[in-house]
């Protein structure tokens, strides 16, 4: 097992803001080996319910693990539960706060890179009119 690796991806699920409990999870299924898995969490949030999965593959070349994105579903009594995929790079990208309140409908404040590696801020909101949602990114 690379303990450096499993280090690094713990420090990512903290910067996130998951819960420190899955990180026995995720040393037994490094330690397993296993060639893909997916953690789970729940975390409410100003009474609002949101289920978290989190998605691992290890490196085809490498004894390396990779989070690359997670699921975020908001729970809603009598009305039909949101959904939305986040990726990740480099373990870093939208928090699991962050994800609680794109669902919940409020947009927020990011500074993003673009591909020429210039920073910039923008606010970034769902876009609740497709059934495919997705991240609108309204430049500020």
């Amino acid at each position: 097992m690379n303990l450096m690796n499993l280090e690094s991806l713990k420090g990512s699920l903290n910067y996130l803001g998951f819960d420190a409990k899955i990180n026995s999870q995720l040393e037994e299924k490094i330690a397993n080996q296993e060639p893909s898995f997916r953690l789970q969490d729940t975390i409410i949030h100003f009474n609002k319910k949101v289920d978290f999965e989190l998605h691992f593959k290890k490196s085809e070349i490498y004894d390396l693990y990779f989070f690359n994105k997670y699921d975020a579903i908001l729970r809603q009594a009598n009305k039909v539960d949101i959904a939305n995929t986040f990726y990740l790079n480099k373990g870093k990208g939208v928090t699991a706060t962050d994800a609680i309140n794109l669902l919940i409908g409020r947009s927020i404040y990011r500074e993003l890179i673009n591909r020429e590696q210039e920073k910039y801020h923008a606010l970034l909101q769902l876009d609740f009119k497709e059934n495919d949602w997705k991240l609108l990114n309204l430049r500020a």
